[in-house]
């Protein structure tokens, strides 16, 4: 029989090209030094046998003396390290043959299309003459790109003519539109983020390259003087960053490995004990540093990658931080342990909705976020001395001694000595404590409760409860050292907090009401009364619930509303009798504190679509209740502007329509992403998605990817042409549950089928053309006219540091659309300003220049940035 001969297939042919072509990964390989080069070949002249390593034995004979340890040195570690590296290509050679080899065997994917064969195949459309050119005809300018840049390309420079056949279809055209957006239930907490890519708008004119240029240079300026280390953030710069990380990530894997086969001494990623093993570890260390240098990747950056080193450098930091708390003895120890054991949920725990990581909190001056847990009042610690002080101090109250179904102590006490058990942990120990801290002055009983969440039998908690020495003792210790409650404040001029009613000029002594000059604060944490000094005081905000001061102690401690539900109570608009405080403060009713008018019942997801109970009784719960009108996507009346919002039902005045969400960012985040856009290079485009929800702290909403359909409602003046009142909702800041949101009301009926129509305010139209007008205007010599100059520094204020840093824009980009208010503000004069304090530690990608600090007066209530529904 003949020689037959096969011949390979395309994947084949793919596959064995990629294993050829894998030496391209070079880049990732060390690369060695000649001196390596010479130390290989001294190595090989005297030693021809390979390298010992720790598993290999000599074939000596049995009469000749045991030869000595191999003797390392960094010319022998740096040229086996090398011979070890190899397997790095070989290994990512196999990889990716498997990989495309798997990908071969793959099934072809089913034809989507109608057709079987290419329909536009043989289509060819010649191009026109200056003779023959028609009416309908197309130019088209096409541009060659080679890889030789230096080459010269004709192509280009003529247009050709085509005849295009025009199809019109009977079908209506869908709106024109921008952005997909992800539909959120409520704001989502967004950090500041620098300029990922460059944008891609379109093909821009020969007219526009220099304006597109300076535009990139504009944003990237902008990310610079917010605070962002732009060098770090360079594109190749940042690539090559993301190629270092990878191959640290990949080598992290091998470093035991590569110590093992060696034969090392003690040198391993563990704490080093003997010199010799330390001398071994600095020629390792050494040898690959040396063989990685092209790249300016070293050891150390590959070991923050083994969870191995991590886990060790975790424990020390656990030790260190743990030597004082060791020094305490007793009821001190005891509450230390437990707060310790606890750290995670106190500080992830939010006091706003009782979970964890969620959207509430802020991002620091650093860009790092930062929850609202219990951290921020006084930590678990302070909490609990309270609590005990509270229980110690009321009445006792005698214990239920009806015994559990759980072989309860009160029959078995600690049980039969003999009986074996399972050992205790140490987590279930912990627990135990926990429990016994929480729980332990209360009328509950402990061995009960720890044995059902234990899973063991009562008896064995209440032996373990004994061992432990648990008693009444830890828990006076720990109250006595809470201070005594202090005596009832005497009620301020213009608030009482008993009665739940604001007097005379409480408007001018709050700051409360006015969003656009209130402060962001943490809940006061401080010993006796609020006075001149508490962070809520200074603000001129009353005391939330939050706050770790009482109704007694403080004569700032909002208590709620005062109202009955009798009928319809707590209404926008001022009935007979006393008005609603809640409403008068711009919040919504508390479920807490407000028992009276049924803010709890209506509050509650449960009865959400309770028609007869929302009937009556609270009416200033429409946010924490989450039925929004229904409303309908489709072409707005407005000529060229895309989409609008329409009513699907009758909707009375004063009723709720819908809320606005989004991303919470900062002010100086909102300029950069309008930036972004590119509005700038469209003079027809007035689309803005940006909401100020806090003016003096800088924050604001930006409904573009993530929102709801009310970033669908367009602009409308007053009147429309023939003099109609065409506005027929306006957006108003509420403060619910320690959150800050937007919310639209009717301000008059409106009939089913109704567009949606708001004022956006003396904002309009686009804020990132005037940027960059203004900047025009700054190179261009002046003409009889000043140039519009925009001031240096942000609009980061406020107690949290949720401001970010200063971003050069003009007068009029410093706003973005306000949510209106219901009280009308007098201005108030500008106050001294005072530089903020700022930590001294920079971050790696963010570090804020220090900023100036400026009380201001609220600016004009009720705008809006530009922004038109595509």
């Amino acid at each position: 029989m003949g020689q037959s001969s096969s011949t390979p297939s395309k994947a084949d042919q793919v596959i064995n090209r990629s294993a050829q072509d894998s030496s391209a990964l070079s880049s990732l390989s060390p690369q060695p030094s000649p001196s390596s080069f010479k130390a290989a070949a001294r190595i090989a002249e005297t030693s021809p046998q390979p390298l010992p390593t720790g598993d290999s034995k000599l074939n000596t004979p049995s009469n000749t003396q045991t030869p000595r340890r191999q003797e390392w040195s960094l010319e022998k570690i740096e040229s086996s390290l090398y011979d070890l590296a190899i397997e790095l290509d070989r290994n990512h050679a196999k990889f990716v043959h498997y990989s495309l080899k798997l990908a071969a065997r793959q099934p072809p994917p089913n034809q989507r299309h109608v057709s079987a064969t290419a329909d536009l195949a043989d289509l060819r459309l010649p191009a026109l003459t200056s003779e023959t050119q028609q009416k309908n005809t197309m130019k088209v300018q096409l541009k060659l790109h080679k890889e030789d840049k230096t080459a010269r390309v004709n192509s280009g420079k003529k247009k050709v003519a085509y005849e295009v056949t025009c199809i019109k279809s009977d079908q209506e055209r869908v709106p024109k539109y921008r952005f997909h957006h992800v539909e959120v239930s409520r704001n989502v907490l967004s950090p500041n983020t620098t300029l990922k890519f460059i944008p891609h708008l379109r093909d821009m004119k020969d007219s526009e390259e220099e304006r597109y240029r300076r535009w990139i240079n504009e944003l990237e300026a902008m990310d610079a003087q917010s605070g962002f280390n732009v060098t770090s953030s360079n594109r190749s710069e940042k690539a090559s960053k993301m190629l270092k990380e990878e191959t640290a990530v990949e080598l992290s894997f091998y470093i035991d490995r590569w110590i093992k086969k060696l034969g090392l001494e003690n040198c391993s990623n563990d704490e080093v004990a003997s010199p010799r093993a330390v001398r071994a570890a600095k020629m390792f260390t050494d040898a690959f540093n040396n063989l990685w240098k092209h790249t300016g990747l070293t050891l150390k950056d590959v070991l923050v990658h083994d969870e191995t080193v991590e886990a060790v450098v975790e424990n020390k930091k656990l030790v260190k931080d743990g030597k004082p708390e060791m020094e305490k003895q007793g009821a001190e120890q005891l509450l230390d342990s437990v707060e310790s054991n606890l750290l995670s949920y106190t500080i992830l725990g939010c006091l706003f909705c009782y979970s964890h990581s969620c959207e509430h909190g802020d991002h620091d001056r650093d860009n790092h976020r930062r929850p609202i847990g219990v951290e921020l009042i006084g930590k678990f610690g302070g909490l609990m001395r309270e609590n005990l002080a509270k229980c110690l101090a009321a009445e006792p109250q005698e214990k239920d001694m009806t015994a559990c179904r759980n072989d309860c102590w009160i029959r078995y006490q600690d049980g039969n000595p003999y009986f074996t058990i399972t050992p205790w942990s140490e987590d279930e120990v912990l627990l135990l404590r926990g429990l016994f801290i929480a729980l332990g002055a209360t009328n509950l009983h402990l061995p009960c409760l720890a044995s059902t969440l234990l899973g063991r039998y009562c008896w064995e908690a209440y032996r373990k409860i004994l061992q432990l020495e648990l008693d009444d003792r830890p828990l006076q210790q720990l109250a006595n050292v809470y201070p005594t409650q202090p005596k009832i404040v005497k009620s301020l001029p213009w608030y009482d907090r008993f009665r739940k009613e604001l007097k005379q000029d409480w408007q001018d002594q709050l700051n409360s009401h006015e969003f656009t000059r209130r402060e962001i604060r943490d809940p006061c944490n401080h010993a006796g009364p609020c006075g001149k000094g508490c962070p809520c005081v200074d603000a001129k905000l009353l005391c939330d619930r939050f706050c770790r001061c009482t109704a007694e102690s403080c004569a700032y401690k909002f208590t709620g509303c005062a109202c009955v539900s009798n009928g319809k109570t707590c209404l926008q608009q001022r009935v007979a009798g006393r008005p609603c405080i809640c409403v008068q403060l711009n919040r919504e009713c508390d479920p807490v504190l407000c028992s009276g008018c049924g803010a709890l019942e209506r509050a509650d997801p449960k009865n959400a679509h309770d028609s007869n109970l929302h009937a009556s009784g609270c009416q200033n719960v429409a946010l924490q209740r989450g039925i929004s009108k229904i409303v309908l996507l489709g072409e707005s009346q407005i000529e060229g502007c895309g989409y609008g919002l329409f009513t699907a039902e009758d909707i009375a005045q004063d009723e709720f329509v819908i809320e606005y969400l989004g991303e919470l960012i900062s002010h100086d985040e909102g300029v950069r992403r309008e930036a972004r856009r590119g509005d700038v290079f469209d003079e027809s485009s007035h689309s803005s998605y940006l909401f100020t929800l806090l003016d003096y702290e800088g924050i604001w909403v930006d409904a573009a990817i993530y929102g709801n359909l009310s970033r669908y409602i367009n602009h409308a003046s007053e009147l429309d042409k023939i003099g109609r009142k065409r506005v027929n909702i306006i957006p108003q800041i509420f403060f619910v549950n320690g959150d800050f949101r937007i919310k639209f009301k009717a301000l008059r009926d409106i009939k089913a089928g109704e567009e949606l129509f708001f004022n956006y305010g003396e904002n309009f139209p686009n804020l990132t053309k005037k940027l960059l007008d203004a900047k025009d205007g700054e190179r261009r010599p002046k003409r009889g006219g000043s140039s519009a100059r925009g001031g240096r520094g942000g609009r980061g204020r406020g107690g949290r540091g949720r401001g970010r840093g200063g971003v050069k824009f003009s007068a009029e980009t410093k706003k973005a659309p306000v949510a209106a208010v219901l009280d009308d503000e007098e201005d108030v004069a500008m106050e001294n300003s005072t530089l903020e304090d700022q930590d001294d530690e920079d971050d790696d990608d963010f570090n804020p220049p220090r900023r100036v600090r400026a009380k201001r007066p609220g600016a004009a209530v009720g705008s809006r940035g530009s922004r038109k529904r595509k």
